[in-house]
């Protein structure tokens, strides 16, 4: 995929967020957050250090992912970015566990 592709949040990932791809059969990995796209989309240095720390607190504290989220909304600013992060995350766990009849 092109680098400079926007694919939206169609694509699986969480947004703002860089993914590498070690096993096709695996899925992807997070590798941490979009830096240079944020920088050039002129996301503000506020911004851009609460994505930081929300990254952190969601995808890199060992604890459950409920209880990450909860931290995040708790300990950040109420930035638009950072609770889109937070309610996709939320809302692709709500997905993973849904029961289909």
């Amino acid at each position: 995929m092109h680098h400079r592709r926007n694919v939206g949040s169609f694509a699986g990932r969480p947004p703002y967020v860089t993914a590498v791809v070690s096993r096709p059969q695996r899925g992807y990995a997070l590798y941490g957050l979009n830096l240079i796209g944020l920088r050039r989309n002129r996301f503000s240095p506020e911004t851009v250090a609460a994505l930081k720390q929300a990254f952190k607190i969601i995808f890199r504290a060992e604890v459950p992912i409920k209880e990450a989220l909860a931290r995040a909304e708790a300990e950040l600013p109420p930035l638009p970015e950072v609770k889109h992060l937070i309610e996709f995350v939320r809302e692709r766990q709500a997905r993973r566990f849904e029961v289909r009849a």
